[in-house]
């Protein structure tokens, strides 16, 4: 590999073993302006004034032998614009908006300490985080609109873990449970799972039933897994 470099040490061609070329050029603050690949196709970047990119274009070509990487227009008629992502930034400096070529934005929120807390796509759906003082992520909405909730012992680890749709109940959903030995080994899961397919509970060994009763998903009880009726099953070792 080949590379050759400005007056202030920046890269500017590098040629790989099998020949081809590559050229970058920069702004007077040495932050990459334009890209050129090997076919001659060039993105352009441009940056606001705390140095972040707000502008990535494509779709333009420009000559490997141009030290100045000249730009000529090459979009498709059926383009509109040259722009392929588009970023905004709010007064803190955390990005606050992405827009793709078609004017899709897809919009993102922060908490009080800068972290990312929703992110809401075009189609108005979402990804939402909520952690608590210990920065432990406690609820995740996903973009499905199913739910996990985490939930932690004293010294912060995981305890129980339940996935359940927008709209369910406890117990309604999938239910993950730990156990831990002195040391913070996890020596015991258990499991219940929603309707279908058929619940089912992992034991904490092949020989011995958990030590605890389990709500099995879809049940109005907290009793064991049905003996008559459709759900009914026989329990396993």
């Amino acid at each position: 590999v080949a590379t050759t470099y400005s007056l202030t040490n920046t890269p500017l061609t590098v040629t790989d073993p099998a020949g081809d070329v590559t050229r970058t050029c920069y702004d007077g603050l040495d932050r990459a302006t334009v890209a050129v690949d090997p076919t001659g196709r060039a993105t352009r970047t441009t940056y606001n004034l705390a140095g972040q990119p707000t502008l990535v274009e494509r779709w333009f070509t420009a000559s490997l032998t141009d030290a100045t990487c000249t730009l000529t227009q090459a979009r498709e008629p059926h383009l509109t614009t040259n722009r392929w992502r588009g970023m905004e930034y709010n007064v803190g400096g955390l990005q606050s908006a992405e827009i793709d070529g078609n004017g899709n934005r897809t919009t993102m929120d922060y908490d009080g300490l800068g972290r990312l807390m929703r992110t809401t796509f075009a189609d108005t759906k979402f990804i939402q985080t909520v952690r608590n003082e210990r920065d432990q992520v406690v609820i995740t909405t996903k973009r499905s609109g199913d739910v996990h909730q985490t939930f932690y012992d004293a010294m912060g680890r995981v305890e129980r873990v339940w996935e359940h749709g927008p709209a369910a109940t406890y117990p309604v959903g999938r239910i993950t449970r730990t156990s831990f030995d002195l040391a913070s080994r996890p020596v015991c899961g258990r499991m219940s799972r929603p309707r279908p397919p058929r619940p089912s509970t992992t034991r904490c060994s092949a020989t011995s039933a958990p030590t605890a009763t389990i709500p099995w998903a879809g049940s109005s009880s907290t009793g064991s897994p049905p003996t008559t009726g459709p759900w009914a099953r026989r329990s396993r070792s």
